[in-house]
């Protein structure tokens, strides 16, 4: 028999072809199966080969910037001279963007306080005037206030402070000789003085001569350098009016530059990298103002009460040492201890028996402004402990002389705050324990072997 035929006839070969032609339930499975376990392991080799890449990257940066830094190093002489000569081409637009910082101060007060009526989004015609002159006019009245103490103050303050070195330098020569009377009439009394100074032999005349001879030296020497002490202060000059019309701009449009400002910062970093660059230069704006801020005003609360006291003592030149003192009371630690030498010199030489009143009460005053006036003033915003504060003014006054004093402590206070906050996050993230600083250090071997 054809089964063949009767295969066809039936219609059972089509059928059978037919499921052997469709794919089983499993099939489909194992397939995906496959292709899955393909296309996850094709995943893992591109990212291998993606972090492998990165890796590679990360060291060749982390080399070149070891290299370039032994480099910097090695040439810091050469790298300072260069950095201060790019610098120097920018001194108006520092200059500026510094005096813009300070006169900021008192101009956001004053813009608060007489358009503080004045809505965002004006819309009667008097609103919207009100609104275009409020920066302008509250700009103009901090200029007039900040250049106007700079003015009252010079024209008070300088011919007081020059009269009184005029005056001490007439009266050095009478109070040199009353110390050597002093010295003559009591030295008999102490052998040792007695004996060291018969020992020691000053040739008065000689000295006088060598003193002359240096003046004349100095003399000469600015002489020689007129033009170019000429030529300085008309660069000087030069660079000052650039840096105020920079500051003047600055002020105007600080809103917008601050637009512009944020949208580099966030087209070139992602925006949690963003983010944190946005805080930190906030946090350092804050601690600058409110440092700068607390240190003017410190110094001038400082000048003015050792002014009432000095005058109530009647301890001489109560003016010029009152100012001198509210100066050095904007450099923290050492400042008061310059204020303080520099005033006991000049009431040695004037009236030496005033010198105990006068420490007694330098002492008093520096006390108040440190426990009371001060705190109210700054309260904690440097937040820096006493330690910091003087590697600051030491580093600081090291590079950067006074300037560097008075810099470095909001720096460093900058970077305290972020450095404290990266401390405690990891302490949290690693889960440690409080005791493991609180306790006092215990040396226990077991710890090696875990």
């Amino acid at each position: 028999m054809n089964w063949s035929k009767l295969a066809r006839v039936l219609g059972i070969e089509e059928t059978d072809r037919d499921q052997r032609s469709k794919p089983s339930d499993e099939e489909p499975q194992k397939v995906s199966v496959k292709d899955k376990s393909r296309d996850t392991t094709v995943n893992i080799e591109e990212s291998v080969v993606h972090v492998n890449k990165f890796s590679i990257r990360k060291i060749i940066l982390i080399a070149l910037g070891l290299i370039i830094f032994y480099l910097a190093i090695k040439n810091i002489a050469v790298v300072t001279s260069y950095i201060g000569t790019f610098i120097s081409y920018f001194t108006p637009f520092i200059l500026g963007a510094a005096l813009a910082f300070v006169i900021n101060v008192p101009m956001t007060k004053i813009e608060g306080f007489l358009f503080k009526k004045v809505p965002e989004n004006p819309n009667t015609r008097l609103q919207k005037c009100a609104s275009a002159l409020k920066r302008p006019v509250s700009m103009l009245i901090a200029l007039i206030l900040v250049f106007g103490v700079i003015v009252l103050a010079g024209v008070i303050i300088v011919p007081q402070v020059a009269s009184g070195l005029e005056s001490l330098a007439a009266a050095l020569p009478g109070a040199m000789d009353r110390l050597q009377e002093w010295i003559d009439s009591n030295a008999h009394k102490i052998n040792v003085v007695e004996n060291l100074m018969n020992k020691v032999d000053i040739d008065l005349d000689s000295v006088g001569r060598e003193l002359a001879n240096t003046a004349k030296g100095w003399a000469t020497a600015i002489l020689d350098s007129g033009f170019s002490t000429v030529s300085n202060i008309v660069n000087g000059i030069f660079q000052f009016v650039i840096g105020l019309v920079f500051a003047i701009y600055i002020l105007l449009q600080k809103e917008k530059l601050g637009r512009q400002g944020k949208q580099i910062v966030y087209a070139a970093f992602s925006e949690k990298t963003a983010d944190k660059i946005m805080y930190i230069t906030g946090m350092t704006r804050d601690v600058f103002k409110g440092f700068i801020s607390g240190q003017c005003v410190d110094g001038i609360i400082n000048a003015i009460l050792f002014l009432i006291i000095l005058s109530i003592l009647g301890i001489p030149y109560a003016v010029m040492i009152s100012i001198f003192s509210g100066f050095m009371a904007m450099i923290p630690i050492i400042g008061s201890f310059i204020g303080a030498g520099v005033g006991v010199i000049i009431v040695l030489i004037m009236d030496p028996s005033q010198v105990l009143y006068f420490i007694i009460m330098y002492i008093v005053v520096q006390q108040i402004d440190g426990n009371v006036i001060y705190p109210l003033i700054a309260g904690n915003s440097m937040g820096l402990p006493s330690i910091w504060v003087l590697m600051a003014v030491t580093v600081g006054g090291s590079m950067m002389g006074i300037l560097g004093m008075i810099l470095f402590i909001p720096i460093c206070s900058v970077l305290y705050k972020l450095t404290r906050h990266y401390v405690l996050r990891r302490l949290k993230d690693n889960d440690v324990p409080e005791e493991k600083w609180e306790k006092p250090l215990e040396l226990d071997a077991k710890v090696l072997d875990k």
